[in-house]
């Protein structure tokens, strides 16, 4: 039996959304605890929706923030985390799969760098505080109380 591929992209897609939908449901943060969107404190940037944050994250209305005349870096971890699939279910609404075919196809049509990949939300703490340009995903209770960096989202 051979499967069209129209109903074989149906049922990935549908897979990979409900994939989505049990992460989002499956979250174990701490109490209270919730993924924010983070930028350095130069950053003029007030605060967002989700749909704005989204927009930036991946770029589709402008490569650069205008206001600090430098590029968004957007952030991202390596692995799985609570976090990284929270963010990805609640902002961006993509599987990890998705996320990395959207930059792979952005860098091969518009020669843009996919998202810079560190290993812990403590790195994209440490990367944002040191670059204007960045834009990053951390836990609530991992941005507390952290110097030069302010939260323009916070995704419940």
């Amino acid at each position: 039996m051979q499967l069209s591929p129209s109903f074989l992209y149906k049922h990935i897609r549908l897979f990979a959304l409900l994939s989505i939908v049990v992460t989002s449901m499956s979250f174990t943060g701490k109490p209270g605890d919730s993924v924010v969107i983070i930028v350095n404190l130069k950053n003029p940037i007030g605060n967002l929706t989700v749909a704005q944050a989204k927009d930036i994250y991946l770029r589709k209305e402008s490569k650069r923030w205008k206001a600090l005349n430098s590029n968004i870096i957007p952030l991202d971890t390596r692995g799985d985390s609570d976090t990284k699939n929270m963010f990805l279910a609640k902002v961006l609404q993509m599987s990890k799969i998705e996320m990395y075919r959207y930059f792979s196809s952005r860098e091969y049509q518009n020669q843009e760098q996919p998202p810079v990949r560190v290993s812990s939300e403590d790195d994209i703490i440490k990367f944002v505080q040191e670059n204007s340009g960045a834009i990053g995903y951390v836990m609530s209770s991992v941005a507390d109380g952290k110097p030069n960096i302010k939260v323009i989202c916070t995704v419940e």
